[in-house]
């Protein structure tokens, strides 16, 4: 009897060890399978330089987008804008890295507390082409980049002027006093970028 019981446990113990190799082997087959089965997919790369900055490391442009004032030396002290006054911003947007569409939006307002209502933003080209003229001061330049490998940057020269004819909202009184009253103009440039579907 004890010799039956353990020939049964002996052969349960093998069937049992024969199951196992074989779930152990089947499972592991499964797993070879998967890993077997692989694809590539491109990544997209989105690194984009303004004025030599590069925007995902470092969103503050305020040293890299400094306005430039044209100035009569006869009649204006240097770095001091007056009414006539007028200047420029370059923005230099290099999407060499990038290889998805995008849409950029640049956009411009002043952030004084009183707002020089004669100080405009006029017009803008872009690479060096025609100007093209602003009817709003909080006009935004929006366009669209789809990639090429070709081009790889585009130019942008925005143009501000304190107006100061029959169409200024300022007299030469008003004039005055704003700048009694303000040491100086605050700009703020605001740029996005958004990627688009492709």
């Amino acid at each position: 009897m004890k010799f039956n019981i353990k020939f049964c446990f002996f052969i349960l113990t093998c069937i049992f060890l024969i199951f196992t190799v074989f779930l152990i082997n089947s499972t592991f087959a499964r797993y070879i399978t998967a890993l077997t089965a692989t694809s590539t997919v491109e990544m997209g790369t989105w690194s984009i330089i303004v004025n030599n900055q590069n925007v995902v490391e470092n969103s503050n442009l305020s040293e890299c987008i400094t306005p430039i004032f044209n100035s009569n030396p006869t009649y204006i002290a240097d770095d001091k804008i007056v009414p006539t006054s007028t200047g420029y911003v370059e923005i230099n947007i290099n999407y060499e890295e990038v290889n998805v569409p995008f849409e950029y939006k640049i956009s411009f307002k002043q952030e004084n507390s009183t707002i020089l209502e004669d100080f405009k933003f006029t017009d803008y080209s872009i690479d060096g082409g025609t100007a093209i003229m602003v009817d709003n001061a909080d006009s935004s330049i929006i366009g669209t980049i789809n990639p090429d490998g070709l081009t790889t940057e585009h130019n942008f020269l925005l143009n501000f002027a304190w107006i100061d004819d029959e169409s200024a909202s300022f007299d030469d009184m008003e004039d005055t006093a704003y700048s009694r009253n303000f040491d100086e103009l605050n700009f703020l440039f605001n740029l996005e970028f958004t990627q688009l579907d492709s």
